[in-house]
Formats: C-alpha cells, sequence, structure tokens
C-alpha cells in the first residue's frame, strides 16, 4: 500500500545524533582532570599536558552536543559545529555514501544546483569498534533511506 500524507508524516521526524553519554563521559574527563590539577601539586609539564586534555574533552563534548543529521517536513538538515545546512526535499538531486575529506565514509547529499552537503561522519559511525564493510553497509542503509524519503516526498 503506498504511503499516504498522514503515514509518511508519522515517519518523520527521524534524526540521527551521536550517543549523549559520550559527551557525558567527556565532560567527566574534563572535570575529573581539572579537579586533578586544582587539587594535586603536579610538575609543570603535567599541568599543561592535563589541560590541554580537558580542554579537549570540552571541545569534544560541544561538537558531539552540536552535530546533529534530522529528516523531517521540511527537508535533511545536517548541523555542524558553526552552521547548519538545510537541503529541502524538492532540492535533493541524489543521496549517496562517498568518501569525503581525509578517507573519511560519510553520507553526500546533492542539491538540484550540484551543490552538496556532507554529513559529519562522527553522527554515522558505530559507537563500538567495526569492521569497514560492517561500517560502509550502515552508511548505505542510511544513505539508501534519505534517498528512500527524498523519493517519497518529491513524489
Amino acid at each position: 500500500m503506498p504511503p499516504t500524507e498522514t503515514n509518511r508524516s508519522r515517519d518523520l521526524p527521524q534524526e540521527w545524533r551521536i550517543p549523549p553519554w559520550q559527551a557525558a563521559v567527556l565532560v567527566l574527563v574534563a572535570t575529573g582532570l581539572l579537579a586533578l590539577d586544582l587539587n594535586v601539586h603536579l610538575s609543570p609539564g603535567a599541568l599543561i599536558m592535563t589541560g590541554i586534555i580537558a580542554a579537549a574533552s570540552l571541545f569534544g563534548a560541544v561538537v558531539a552536543l552540536r552535530y546533529l543529521l534530522v529528516a523531517d517536513d521540511d527537508g535533511i538538515w545536517v548541523r555542524h559545529l558553526f552552521r547548519t545546512d538545510l537541503v529541502e526535499w524538492n532540492d535533493v538531486k541524489d543521496v549517496e555514501m562517498t568518501v569525503g575529506r581525509r578517507n573519511a565514509t560519510t553520507i553526500r547529499i546533492t542539491r538540484v544546483t550540484g551543490a552538496h552537503v556532507d554529513v559529519p561522519p562522527s553522527l554515522l559511525l558505530p559507537t563500538l569498534p567495526t569492521k569497514m564493510s560492517r561500517v560502509r553497509s550502515i552508511m548505505h542503509g542510511t544513505a539508501t533511506h534519505l534517498k528512500e524519503l527524498a523519493a517519497a516526498r518529491r513524489g
């Protein structure tokens, strides 16, 4: 049975995000290191090193909380660290798995104009170590799902 407008709207919104526990762990690491710096007399080198690791952990937590991929009634939203890209359904030409920057496998959403939006790979990667063939299969499945959503919303 073909999906009706009400059935399609129940399927949306769908979102992909980095699990919140990862950001929580990074914040806990940062606070633990900062507590260590404040309460234990460390050498200057160790103090600088723990400060840098704590800052990197906090930055990683912000990135983990900020990155988001959403498919809703308006289109496909990709939220990066400093910007948000919306590709409306009628503007989606293709959704495919591709190799992006730094040889990272990701999903590329191509607009009708030829411009594209790359999804941050960390949104799509599994949280546990996984074989590359399985990772590619997961990403291909997500890309196919988004492509089917786009075709259903256009037609």
